[in-house]
């Protein structure tokens, strides 16, 4: 099959892709909102049945492209639905929920591999006192009273951080290439994976903005969750069609493109 050709843009548009979400946001704000406390009402329903605590990774690229087709919905004038969440499942269910394993499964194989080092690093008396620890007060004392122990959860935090972010380069366009470009789970990964490497600087720059604002919406009792976390779901479609541009639904705003 022929797969789409990522553009490779400008370091600016980081800051487009920003603008343009929140724009899109302030088109459909309550709706968004309500969207957002569905999806993650059903997520916490799912974990807290035995068995199905494993779901929320497996259908989160079905949800995700139903925020997508709400983007499309304002974008051509069309009135936003709530039902829309939903709808990535109609179209595309089968091959967003085989995306969503693929995704399951790198999540296992960063927990093993975690799991892995902690065993190596930690003696049997620290892994003992570290499983004992029930409450975040017990864990704070434990690790301040023993730095080697801090040291090795620390890096074991590292080993995960650094395993995550290919995991987030490889789903960040995947949903959409799926949904819209028919593009098989795997092979969207890959071209994920490329599209994100070709074009770091603007992500950069995006992250550099998003991360604090990320960290604001935790103040007060983290209500601007309900405003950020929309933004950046969003955002990945907004960074798609920039980054792949169909050729029946161009966007609006010209992108800048660095061309090689």
């Amino acid at each position: 099959m022929n797969l789409p050709t990522p553009n490779k843009l400008a370091i600016t548009q980081g800051l487009s892709w920003i603008s343009r979400s929140f724009s899109l946001f302030g088109k459909g704000a309550g709706i968004w909102i309500v969207m957002l406390l569905l999806f993650v009402g059903i997520n916490l329903g799912l974990t807290m049945v035995p068995f199905l605590e494993l779901l929320p990774t497996v259908l989160a690229p079905g949800f995700t492209v139903g925020f997508y087709i709400g983007c499309r919905a304002i974008q051509k004038g069309e009135m936003l639905q709530i039902d829309f969440l939903f709808h990535g499942f109609k179209q595309k269910g089968r091959l967003l929920i085989r995306l969503g394993l693929f995704f399951f499964l790198w999540n296992i194989v960063i927990y093993l591999i975690t799991s892995l080092f902690l065993q190596m690093n930690l003696t049997d008396e620290q892994a003992r006192v570290f499983s004992a620890a029930q409450t975040q007060e017990q864990m704070a004392k434990l690790l301040t009273d023993d730095p080697a122990l801090m040291s090795t959860i620390l890096n074991a935090a590292l080993v995960a951080i650094i395993m995550t972010i290919p995991l987030i380069m490889a789903s960040w366009f995947s949903p959409a290439l799926v949904a819209f470009h028919e593009v098989p789970p795997l092979k969207a990964m890959t071209l994920s994976l490329k599209a994100f490497n070709r074009n770091l600087l603007p992500f950069v720059l995006y992250f550099l903005i998003m991360l604090p604002l990320t960290v604001l919406a935790f103040i007060p009792l983290a209500l601007g969750l309900l405003i950020i976390l929309p933004v950046i779901i969003i955002s990945q479609y907004v960074s798609y069609q920039a980054v792949f541009p169909s050729p029946t639904e161009q966007d609006d705003e010209p992108q800048s493109i660095i061309t090689l």
